[in-house]
């Protein structure tokens, strides 16, 4: 999740305090496919320089450290999240093509145009002020036919359907969803999924900030429809889009076009 959002909406320690919990994410299958999926239209190509826009705690980068690591592959990640960044790079420490600064997607980006091949986002536009004007930055910072990559949670998404495609439940979809009604309902749907106590508790809390970042006005969630139309009006030429993560959440990837007048 992203850690760039403003402190009138979701104050900032509570994405230091999610930082505490956020990895009980990679007890999921689903979120671990998601992440693998990304890693492969990374480690596919031949990039050099890699934009990690919200790493959280690097578990993307993790994954890009793995048996099949392309050695010509260097990343940056940024969050403002200072716990997000200290896992992160406590993760990585024996990786040094990977680093971690302290960034925020609100404001310009401190790198200069035209600097990384590739530029990653995952579950991080929907929680940016304003997404166009991000993407704008992301599309700044893009080397000439440079690629976006972008996870984000679709319009109409159902976390407990997440949680029915971890345990490969029989139960029908309705049985999995509103899983934000409530914290009880909530928790009936963890251990339902999760049978580790240490994993159900972090997974609870997790729940706690997703159930107020669903509800929070603030926060955007695109149908594809949507998120074709703004990566197009800030420039960029679309060439996949599917759905990932127990198809809760958009994949979409797309090139650096020609930016439209303003």
């Amino acid at each position: 999740m992203s850690s760039t959002i403003s402190e009138t909406t979701f104050p900032q320690r509570n994405w230091e305090k999610y930082a505490l919990c956020y990895d009980s994410l990679l007890h999921l299958t689903p979120y671990m496919d998601m992440l693998c999926e990304v890693a492969k239209n990374i480690q596919g190509k031949d990039t050099s320089l890699i934009l990690d826009a919200s790493c959280g705690t690097g578990n993307l980068e993790t994954v890009l450290a793995g048996p099949t690591k392309n050695n010509n592959l260097k990343v940056v990640g940024i969050d403002t999240s200072l716990e997000m960044l200290g896992r992160a790079r406590k993760k990585c420490a024996k990786f040094p093509d990977f680093a971690f600064l302290e960034a925020d997607l609100n404001k310009p980006l401190p790198f200069s145009g035209d600097f990384f091949s590739q530029v990653i986002s995952l579950n991080t536009l929907y929680a940016v002020t304003s997404p166009k004007v991000t993407l704008r930055e992301f599309y700044r910072v893009l080397e000439p036919g440079g690629e976006v990559l972008i996870v984000t949670p679709k319009s109409d998404f159902e976390n407990g359907l997440i949680l029915k495609n971890h345990c490969n439940s029989p139960h029908p979809d309705e049985y999995w969803m509103n899983g934000h009604a409530s914290a009880e309902r909530e928790e009936f749907l963890i251990r339902e999924a999760i049978q580790d106590e240490g994993v159900i508790n972090d997974m609870i809390t997790v729940a706690e900030y997703n159930r107020s970042i669903a509800s929070n006005n603030f926060f955007h969630f695109f149908s594809q429809e949507e998120l074709v139309k703004i990566l197009e009006e800030t420039g960029f030429v679309v060439t996949h889009i599917s759905l990932t993560y127990a198809h809760q959440d958009i994949f979409i990837t797309a090139k650096k076009g020609t930016l439209p007048c303003k």
